[in-house]
């Protein structure tokens, strides 16, 4: 019985690290992608279109900080090999 409890407990943290990586991935890649999509059509040079890259690209930059806090979080979580 206790094994099967262990196991959902481990499950719920996979689906929880899952998630707290995927959710910046996704935002990091809808931000690329429309970066991508204004130089690929040509930038016109306007402070609007320049404005709307620079707002992508600490969007792009936060999301990033947010995964490397997570990693750095979990690694934390991982018990160290000590010499017995």
């Amino acid at each position: 019985m206790g094994g099967k409890n262990t196991k959902d407990i481990d499950t719920k943290k996979i689906r929880e690290i899952i998630h707290k990586i995927n959710s910046p991935i996704t935002t990091i890649m809808g931000y690329s992608e429309l970066i991508q999509r204004s130089f690929s059509q040509g930038i016109d040079g306007s402070s609007d279109a320049n404005e709307k890259i620079v707002k992508w690209v600490k969007a792009i930059h936060a999301e990033a900080l947010r995964i490397k806090d997570f990693v750095k979080e979990l690694s934390g979580e991982i018990p160290k090999n000590r010499p017995d």
